[in-house]
């Protein structure tokens, strides 16, 4: 089953919020993943504020989730009769 926009916007916060948890813990590239938790952080807050998430318009565009990849039901599966 699809998830909905939405869904897949909370899990693609999800797994940048881990991916920049994992990398400020590496000594190496601890500022990077600093810098992904902040921005994370800012956006979920802009989004919160005013409703508006660029995820959700982001993931709209990719193949899987445009309206003319919605299945068709088939002809008479439903009539009246």
């Amino acid at each position: 089953m699809a998830k909905s926009l939405k869904h897949q916007a909370l899990i693609a916060n999800g797994l940048l919020v881990m991916a920049g948890s994992l990398l400020s813990v590496l000594p190496w590239c601890s500022g990077v993943g600093g810098v992904v938790l902040i921005l994370m952080g800012l956006s979920l807050i802009f989004s919160g504020a005013t409703d508006f998430c660029g995820w959700v318009r982001i993931l709209a565009l990719l193949p899987g989730n445009r309206a003319d990849n919605i299945p068709s039901r088939p002809s008479g599966a439903n009539d009246a009769a």
